[in-house]
């Protein structure tokens, strides 16, 4: 491991942790973690650190990327599962959300007989990006509000 991924890593446990301890608490910063995740979600790539980085493979991704988004999207989950807005439940099913998993599950099937599985798990480390954020979002715009 080079120490830029130790860096990262330490980091991302570190901005998540406090992330879902502030997001818990302060419920306006759900809303300003929901703006941030938008807005900085095209830039993703300028905020983000890959782990098992192939920089000669011309992929959508080129390792295991971990980002600002991640940090927001997975703080903004948490704390809407542990705390939810009043009036709201904790269980909720959002919509086609077992269709992804379906995909989900088709595409590991398919990275599980690939050859070399190393990129395959790139991408599907950007699908489990990608469903978090969808997960985030889902759990946040739950009414009209």
């Amino acid at each position: 491991m080079q120490p830029k991924d130790f860096i990262g890593l330490v980091l991302a446990v570190i901005g998540v942790l406090s992330g879902i301890a502030v997001l818990t608490v302060w419920r306006r910063g759900r809303d300003f973690a929901f703006v941030a995740m938008l807005v900085l979600a095209p830039m993703t790539e300028d905020y983000d650190v890959n782990f098992v980085s192939r920089d000669f493979y011309r992929g959508t991704t080129r390792g295991i990327e971990f980002s600002l988004v991640d940090i927001l999207s997975i703080s903004l989950l948490v704390s809407g599962l542990l705390l939810p807005r009043k009036g709201q439940s904790r269980g909720y099913w959002p919509a086609s959300f077992g269709l992804m998993l379906l995909f989900f599950a088709y595409a590991c099937f398919n990275v599980a007989i690939a050859d070399p599985r190393l990129f395959g798990l790139f991408e599907l480390s950007k699908m489990v990006r990608g469903l978090t954020i969808f997960l985030a979002v889902a759990f946040f715009v739950r009414d009209e509000r």
